[in-house]
């Protein structure tokens, strides 16, 4: 790829195209970081570049360490001061530009290019999957437990409180809120980027306490999904490409809300009987997520999960 950097951004051209493929703005860059951690590094013989943005972490790898060095050199000459950055989380126009980011990031992951997973069969069409949780890259992120050494179950113990910090910032995260602090929402963000890095084997497929993860990251999910709707309030119409396209990358492999639901918490439950909206199953295609279902049955999880009020979103919670 080509690479220029401009007062108003950096743009990207890839080969033989006259169009860019990615623009970023220098405005909206919040710090440019060397990777250096040959361990992780998905092109351990070239160095990398993390360019934050507050909706995405963009990675630009060189051929040497000198063009790294002349391309951050060149960004932070045209940087804003960092004076003003102090000042970013009043500043009306930066707050404008946090949603731009978003809509922006959103309609990417939707129309552009060739993408990482295939594309789901909703109502009479093929729909691109929505991936909420891609704000980084899996070789960037920090493991949600840090206490591997102490055996599985201080293990399970920390990634209960994780995800149950996760739900609670979620549910405790409004539009007024976004409004009046968006960035206070990145954190968020990031913490759902950690689940990119879970590992399935940590998990028991039995266990009442994989239910209760299980459940409390589905409604995580669905309260995230909910606040960044592009499309307004929920309706019939929608309401089934909203839950067979909104996903979570979790350890390795993605999963939609009907996914999640049908397929693994409810994986070994019997179907519903010629569903119709508000409740919703998944395309066939979608079986073999029964590889994650779930051993431990307990009918009372149908009072629990959220869906069957999909369409009356206000009274969820």
């Amino acid at each position: 790829e080509w690479c220029g950097v401009f007062k108003s951004g950096i743009i990207f051209y890839a080969p033989l195209t006259n169009k860019p493929s990615l623009q970023i703005s220098l405005f909206d860059i919040k710090s440019l970081r060397n990777f250096d951690d040959a361990d992780f590094s998905p092109l351990p013989c070239y160095p990398i570049v993390a360019i934050e943005t507050d909706w995405q972490f963009y990675y630009v790898a060189f051929a040497s360490e000198n063009d790294r060095s002349r391309f951050v050199e060149k960004v932070e000459e045209h940087r804003l001061p960092t004076e003003t950055d102090v000042v970013r989380g009043v500043n009306d126009l930066w707050k404008a530009r946090f949603w731009q980011g978003f809509q922006e990031a959103m309609e990417a992951s939707l129309t552009g290019g060739k993408r990482k997973w295939a594309k789901i069969p909703s109502g009479s069409k093929l729909r691109h999957r929505t991936i909420l949780n891609g704000r980084k890259m899996v070789f960037d992120i920090d493991p949600i437990s840090s206490q591997v050494e102490a055996g599985k179950l201080a293990e399970i113990e920390e990634l209960e409180e994780f995800v149950a910090r996760m739900l609670n910032l979620s549910l405790n995260t409004t539009f007024q809120t976004l409004e009046k602090e968006p960035s206070s929402f990145i954190t968020f963000l990031d913490m759902t980027s950690q689940l990119r890095g879970l590992s399935w084997d940590l998990l028991s497929l039995d266990s009442p306490r994989t239910l209760c993860i299980l459940t409390n990251l589905y409604h995580c999910m669905f309260q995230h999904a909910l606040l960044l709707a592009m499309n307004g309030s929920l309706h019939k119409r929608s309401a089934g490409h909203f839950m067979r396209t909104t996903c979570y990358e979790i350890g390795g492999d993605v999963f939609s809300l009907a996914e999640l639901q049908h397929c693994v918490i409810r994986g070994n439950m019997s179907r519903p009987h010629s569903p119709k909206v508000p409740y919703l199953d998944v395309p066939k295609k979608s079986d073999s997520y029964q590889f994650y279902a779930l051993k431990y049955v307990d009918p009372r999880i149908n009072f629990v999960l959220v869906s069957e009020r999909v369409t009356r979103t206000e009274t969820i919670f």
